[in-house]
């Protein structure tokens, strides 16, 4: 001991304290809690990312003369420190992703080496160890993020979008383009190569660290999903998962759609349709260009649509340079994907409320056209309160985008497209009635509408005629004056319409002698003129049986060239599409190809397309103009039919049917509304019990 009782004990003395007075860890907690006498501890470490641990001691200083402090070993080697300074020692845990577990042992011990015996012979060591066992948890969000490239057929990498950022789990979908000349995208993911972790590509499994070639063959991109999943039962109860979605593909040269193209109108009496550019505030943000896959190409324009009722009625447009007629489909914000005929009417639903987002996807081959459209089912100019002195003008059925708004309520902008003038009875179209004479200050008196009309106006625009006479006797001479003045009467007048319903009877004769009938009629078109002459004879007897023989002779005339008509499918076999300058040179061209029966000639590219017999017309050809291949007179053809029951369309009734059916037909019958209404007539005249029959055309 030191000298003096009651001091510090020294080395070598048997009451030499070998035990520190404290320890902890910085990165997480040991358990259980320290105690010098204590000897096994777990340090657990909170920050998976650690890779150093800062274990700390503290010595019990007042048992200790500053001279004589113990030795401190960790795993067998001699700690250098001062009294004075913190202790501590930094154990080295590295960069590893997996789990870590790792024992550090920590030795108090009596410096002089021993105690007790003589000259401290044989004297056994006195020291305390402490056993520490770090425990470090995978770093999980690391063990599932991998390192992922791409590159092409020419070892080029290629940048994603959004950029990939190793660990960052906030992305999962990455898009790669490359050129349109690459033949090859090869896709390297390398999952960490740790214990419990497997790599997978599109849900099967493949080594860590593989890679997937993707061919372009015959189309411009492919989607791929890869994964990496961790599994440890001592540090988590599931196993962890992060899939990663790659998009790679192709650019779409500009060259490979210059030749695409197409309009989108609305039949007049639903709608109509305007072109508008990507800019438009309407369409811009939902433009085909945010939601574009690979092989499609957004469009630089787009279409704003305003629909009047419930259903409206689309007529699509399209065509291509190549020749090969393009498909096109619209497809709406639900994933409802409706597909479009050329130059067909297409009713598609347009309900009230939002506005609805759709898109005309116009394909051809592995490119595809994507125009954006908004529908907008738009206020009716009824709506729109007009000012005084004018009213809303006259709806017309045939063209509803005439008194239609442009949004979904009226603006006052809409007055000079919704309100016109009311007439003044300067443009009263009839005479007045007797005693009765226009008003003198008609340019100023208005009609109740736009225009004047002799039944609604006659009180507001006519006024009574009133004659006045006054008698002047002097000198046996009477002078007779008479004045005429005229009354001002202003009369407001409430409208209403009435509707008029006449019933018509219809008489029907029998006749028991016999007759003979002959009738014929003549019909004349611009198009075709038809002759027809019937003969019926008829029997009076208890059985009445009727024969007759109809002939009917037609003189067409082929159409010729037309405007808004279109001859479909577009174009016959072994025809290329061409482009002329005009109608005229299209029909020439056809003209001069065997087998050419008709042409159609869109004027916006002047696209020339050639159809041969089998085509039909269609009269909904928006920007087309078709025809035959000359403008000639017409043929004569004649048909004799036999009727087994002549002139007897008087008794068939449009829009009935009768039940129960009595029996049905196994077969379609053939030929024109003429011929099968006659064969249905004839089936049920040779059916026992048929009284009535019903033919849906």
């Amino acid at each position: 001991r030191a000298a003096g009782a009651g001091g510090p004990a020294l080395p070598g003395d048997g009451d030499y304290w070998v035990k520190l007075q404290n320890m902890y860890i910085r990165e997480g907690e040991m358990t259980p809690p320290f105690t010098p006498g204590g000897t096994k501890y777990t340090a657990r470490i909170a920050q998976e990312r650690a890779a150093d641990l800062h274990l700390a001691f503290f010595l019990e200083l007042s048992k200790y003369n500053p001279r004589h402090t113990p030795t401190i070993l960790v795993d067998g080697q001699k700690l250098e420190y001062s009294p004075l300074d913190q202790l501590q020692t930094v154990i080295r845990l590295g960069g590893y992703l997996g789990p870590v577990k790792k024992q550090v042992r920590v030795k108090v011990v009596d410096p002089s080496g021993g105690g007790g015996g003589v000259f401290g012979f044989f004297r056994a060591e006195r020291s305390h160890e402490y056993v520490i066992d770090i425990v470090r948890p995978p770093q999980l969000d690391r063990l599932v993020s991998p390192r992922i490239s791409v590159t092409d057929d020419r070892g080029r990498v290629v940048a994603s979008s959004p950029p990939y950022i190793q660990g960052d789990g906030r992305q999962g979908k990455y898009k790669y383009i490359l050129d349109d000349a690459a033949k090859t995208a090869i896709v390297q993911v390398d999952c960490p190569d740790v214990p419990g972790v497997t790599q997978k590509f599109d849900g099967q499994a493949v080594h860590v660290g593989a890679s997937r070639a993707f061919r372009f063959a015959d189309k411009y991109g492919v989607k791929t999903q890869v994964s990496c999943t961790y599994w440890n039962a001592e540090f988590a109860t599931s196993a962890v998962h992060r899939a990663y979605v790659l998009d790679v593909g192709r650019r779409v040269s500009q060259w490979r759609i210059d030749g695409l193209s197409a309009e989108l109108r609305m039949l007049p009496d639903s709608g109509d349709c305007r072109v508008a550019s990507a800019a438009d505030a309407e369409l811009a943000s939902h433009h085909a260009s945010a939601h574009v896959r690979f092989g499609e190409v957004a469009a630089k324009t787009g279409f704003v649509c305003r629909a009047s009722q419930d259903r409206g009625v689309f007529v699509a447009t399209f065509s291509s340079a190549d020749g090969a007629e393009p498909s096109a489909e619209l497809r709406g914000g639900s994933g409802v994907v409706v597909p479009l005929r050329n130059a067909l009417p297409q009713s598609v639903a347009t309900p009230g409320g939002a506005r609805q987002h759709l898109q005309l996807r116009l394909v051809a081959g592995a490119v595809s056209l994507l125009y954006p459209i908004v529908v907008i089912r738009a206020a009716d100019c009824n709506t729109f309160a007009c000012p005084a002195r004018r009213v809303t003008r006259t709806r017309l059925m045939y063209d509803v985008a005439a008194s239609m708004c442009m949004a979904e309520t009226c603006s006052d902008a809409e007055e000079p497209h919704c309100c016109t003038d009311r007439a003044l009875c300067s443009s009263y179209p009839a005479a007045c009635p007797n005693n009765h004479q226009l008003r003198p200050d008609a340019e100023e008196v208005m009609c109740a509408g736009a225009a004047c009309s002799a039944v609604a106006d006659e009180v507001s625009c006519c006024t009574l005629l009133t004659t006045r006479t006054r008698t002047v006797t002097a000198t046996s001479t009477t002078h007779t004056t008479t004045e005429t003045t005229t009354s001002r009467t202003t009369t407001t007048m409430t409208h209403s319409t009435s509707t008029a319903t006449s019933t018509a009877s219809e008489t029907t004769v029998t006749s028991s002698s016999s007759s003979t009938l002959t009738s014929s009629s003549s019909t004349s078109t611009t198009a075709t003129r038809t002759s027809t002459t019937a003969t019926r004879t008829s029997t009076s007897s208890s059985t009445k049986t009727y024969t007759g023989t109809s002939t009917t002779t037609t003189t067409t005339s082929l159409y010729c060239i037309e405007s808004g008509k279109v001859w479909l499918p577009l174009d016959m076999l072994a025809a290329d599409t061409s482009v002329e300058v005009d109608a005229r040179a299209c029909q020439q061209r056809c003209q001069l190809t065997e087998g050419c029966a008709h042409f159609s000639w869109w004027r916006k590219e002047g696209h020339c397309h050639l159809q041969d017999a089998n085509a039909t017309r269609q009269p909904y050809g928006f920007g087309f103009e078709a025809g035959p291949p000359q403008c000639r007179p017409g043929n004569t053809v004649t048909t004799t039919t036999t009727n087994p029951v002549p002139m007897n369309d008087r008794c068939m009734q449009r829009g009935f049917s009768w039940e129960p059916e009595m029996t049905a037909l196994d077969a379609y019958l053939q030929g024109g509304q003429v011929e099968v209404k006659q064969q249905c007539q004839a089936k049920c005249a040779a059916t026992p019990g048929c009284a009535h029959f019903t033919l849906d055309l």
